[in-house]
């Protein structure tokens, strides 16, 4: 009796693992949308000349204006009438606030057109019925042009 125990826990086992593992052609990655705010371990360094197509202003999708400039060395940038923020580049495209509160990406297309979006951390807000929402991560598309 004991044996046949053991053998049903033993085969149900096999199978078990071995439904798990499917070979690399029948597997989907998914990127996943990342809301974190990390500055890079090691920023790039870029020149005027390369963050040149970047720098100026961008509407997001909730109609904010979202500004990125360039001050001496120094990157900045700034949504509506909140605080600037100092950023850095990620990559050549991404550009993440040394204080973690925004990271932006903008993908410049070869026909001139645009698109990217802004995650940043929302402040805490009183709501309408007096409670509060706590600060949280965002993201905002910025509008295609």
């Amino acid at each position: 009796m004991k044996n046949r125990i053991i053998s049903c826990i033993v085969i149900a086992a096999s199978t078990l693992a071995t439904a798990q593992v499917l070979p690399p052609e029948r597997t989907v990655e998914v990127p996943a949308l990342s809301l974190r705010i990390t500055p890079p371990a090691q920023p790039r360094y870029i020149s005027r000349e390369d963050f040149q197509p970047y720098a100026g202003e961008y509407t997001l999708a909730n109609g904010q204006p979202l500004r990125l400039r360039q001050y001496g060395g120094l990157l900045y940038a700034k949504v509506g009438d909140g605080e600037e923020h100092r950023i850095v580049a990620a990559t050549p495209n991404l550009f993440v606030a040394l204080d973690r509160k925004l990271k932006v990406r903008i993908d410049r297309r070869d026909d001139g057109t645009l698109n990217g979006e802004l995650v940043m951390m929302v402040t805490p807000q009183r709501m309408a019925d007096g409670s509060m929402r706590l600060e949280r991560v965002a993201a905002l598309p910025i509008a295609a042009r």
